[in-house]
């Protein structure tokens, strides 16, 4: 880890942590990852499940989706209304169950250097082990554009280049960089919604990547994953 990339991460992308106040351990899990790499970080606790509001759930179906998935989509919409009101660029979102690969400050860096001027998401974790294919990787290349409408394994993302068989660009909401660009879109398409949300946020990022055209990367190799928590 170079003092550079660690003032650039610091300095420029903030990190914001989705955290549920009961979950002490977790808490711990990550906070010793981030003081060993001497990483700041934002913990989002606030709008747990047992503290949601009626105004809270107002832009959410209740019939289908559960307090803890409307928990954790308010938690990330939050940080998003926070990039806002603070004109924040950009920021790294991390779940408190998220393992930290060895050298992230500097491969992170370095992925977000190799993003294009009108990119909006970075994935760089591999939730459900979605994976850029081999097939495609590039020597000294990290951050792949994601088609956003690979649905079914017959889609032609699957079928031309053997992307993963998954619903869209979304893998996963543990760890991303998104762009407060993309994020002024995000509101707009929210303020002139006419129907409630009714997917889980990675289900429904990819509805919102489908219907703003986003440009999605997805980082590779990947820099975190899940810790598999059997206890709080």
């Amino acid at each position: 880890m170079t003092d550079s990339n660690l003032h650039f991460l610091n300095k420029n992308l903030p990190i914001f942590i989705i955290h549920n106040k009961k979950l002490i351990k977790r808490k711990k899990f990550i906070t010793d990852q981030l003081n060993k790499y001497k990483i700041n970080a934002t913990f989002i606790d606030d709008f747990d499940k047992e503290n949601l509001t009626h105004n809270d759930k107002a832009i959410f179906d209740e019939n289908k989706l559960t307090s803890e998935q409307i928990s954790l989509m308010c938690k990330h919409f939050y940080i998003y209304t926070h990039m806002i009101k603070n004109d924040i660029q950009y920021a790294i979102i991390l779940q408190d169950d998220t393992l930290i690969y060895n050298n992230f400050v500097n491969n992170i860096v370095n992925y977000f250097n190799q993003l294009p001027d009108n990119w909006d998401f970075l994935f760089f974790g591999s939730g459900f082990n979605l994976h850029v294919p081999k097939s495609i990787i590039t020597d000294n290349i990290n951050v792949y554009l994601k088609g956003n409408n690979g649905i079914g394994k017959w889609s032609p993302e699957v079928k031309d280049i053997g992307w993963p068989v998954c619903a869209g660009s979304s893998r996963c909401s543990d760890s991303y960089i998104i762009n407060y660009n993309f994020i002024k879109k995000i509101f707009w398409y929210n303020n002139f919604s006419t129907s409630k949300i009714s997917k889980p946020i990675d289900s429904y990022f990819n509805i919102l990547f489908r219907d703003n055209n986003a440009n999605i990367y997805w980082g590779e190799p990947s820099l975190t994953k899940i810790n598999n928590f059997t206890t709080t």
